[in-house]
């Protein structure tokens, strides 16, 4: 899902003129949360420049300035050609930016009214039990954060903790494969709170 919203503002950024322009660039706005609206207070705002046709290895980040308690901001910088600019924000808490939620900012021009989205962090707790006797020897596991788990099981119990999207439906994959390469597939809807873990179990 990131990966795709990377591609989505990649794409805005190579459709838009801003890279044409270079001179005092300002922004304000307010940093909310992205599934509630609510304002997330106390937020660290940074811009970023994006160099044209580089990926996230051409990123660079610059001027910071720290939100107010109703997640209120206000900041200058000096934007230069060819690079496009974006807005991110984050709280020691957690919260944090993603970039298919970032702002496009006119280069040489005033942004004003800008949301900042962030999500809150979350996890998945997977616990694996063995149901004796125990014939699966492979498990993959994914539907958190990253590319999943694929792992060799044994005999005896083991779980393992994983960072989740908050407060967005999906669910949690598994595939369990035996020593004949047969597996059995499982899919366990999940929706997590915002610094919330939830358990999903797992029998082998």
């Amino acid at each position: 899902m990131k990966a795709a919203s990377f591609s989505l503002l990649l794409l805005a950024l190579s459709l838009g003129a801003c890279h044409s322009y270079e001179g005092p660039t300002t922004a304000s706005g307010q940093v909310v949360d992205r599934f509630t609206g609510q304002p997330v207070p106390n937020a660290t705002v940074q811009v970023a420049g994006l160099a044209s046709g580089q990926g996230l290895g051409g990123t660079n980040f610059g001027n910071s300035v720290e939100a107010d308690a109703q997640g209120r901001f206000s900041l200058s910088f000096e934007a230069k050609k060819p690079v496009n600019y974006t807005l991110f924000a984050s709280t020691p808490s957690g919260y944090a930016s993603d970039y298919g939620d970032s702002p496009i900012l006119k280069n040489g021009g005033k942004n004003d009214n800008l949301l900042v989205k962030t999500a809150a962090p979350a996890w998945v707790k997977i616990n694996c039990v063995d149901d004796p006797p125990a014939s699966r020897v492979g498990l993959y596991t994914g539907g958190y954060n990253g590319s999943g788990d694929n792992q060799m099981i044994g005999p005896g119990n083991f779980s393992f903790v994983r960072p989740i999207g908050s407060n967005s439906p999906g669910e949690i994959y598994s595939e369990l494969t035996d020593d004949k390469g047969k597996a059995i597939i499982s899919k366990k809807p999940v929706n997590v709170a915002n610094f919330d873990t939830v358990t999903v179990t797992i029998h082998f």
